[in-house]
């Protein structure tokens, strides 16, 4: 995956939510900025737990179409798209991998049978590696939030909905979250 080129244009150094927000108005290129700030990190995520490439890449579309249909600047407390984007992307792998598992079932005896929440084949340690070190890189530019809920997402299990709930943020987050809305005025 290639980053953002390094004579980026204005739009690429624009916040999520203000992205989305110009999506949601019908900016179709704010759309494809988010799309290539975070699809090396998505793609991580996915590859990292689906090496069948057909599987990986059909889990990334439907991540990405999911966003254009869904995402909305008021579903992200932490400011960045990024944490939704994994916890869609982790919906969708469990529900891959459960898809192969019950196609395999009737055509292996049981003890080979792939489990409904194991990858759909293995994955060389190297290039796992590789993976990991991009997706840690991406959630590391993360703010305090949102590496939380990506955290509660992707470590713990729960989805983009209960994360939030249970980060509940505390007084400097709800002031940082303010000040974000209000474009950075101060109290």
């Amino acid at each position: 995956m290639e980053g953002i080129p390094e004579n980026s244009a204005p739009a690429d150094l624009a916040t999520d939510r203000t992205l989305v927000a110009a999506f949601r108005r019908g900016d179709a290129d704010a759309f494809q900025v988010l799309f290539r700030r975070h699809v090396p990190a998505v793609h991580a995520m996915i590859q990292s737990q689906l090496t069948d490439e057909n599987a990986v890449d059909e889990v990334l579309q439907q991540v990405f179409a999911f966003a254009w249909e869904r995402l909305d600047e008021n579903r992200m407390p932490g400011g960045s798209a990024l944490p939704w984007m994994l916890s869609i992307g982790q919906e969708q792998i469990t529900s891959a991998n459960s898809v192969h598992a019950a196609a395999h079932a009737s055509t292996r005896p049981a003890a080979l049978a792939v489990p409904a929440g194991g990858p759909l084949t293995s994955i060389d340690p190297v290039a796992k590696q590789a993976l990991t070190t991009t997706l840690e890189a991406a959630v590391a530019r993360l703010d305090a939030v949102d590496q939380e809920i990506v955290c509660q997402c992707l470590v713990h299990g729960l989805t983009y909905k209960e994360a939030v709930r249970k980060v509940r943020p505390n007084g400097g987050m709800i002031r940082e979250w303010l000040l974000r809305r209000r474009g950075g005025a101060t109290f």
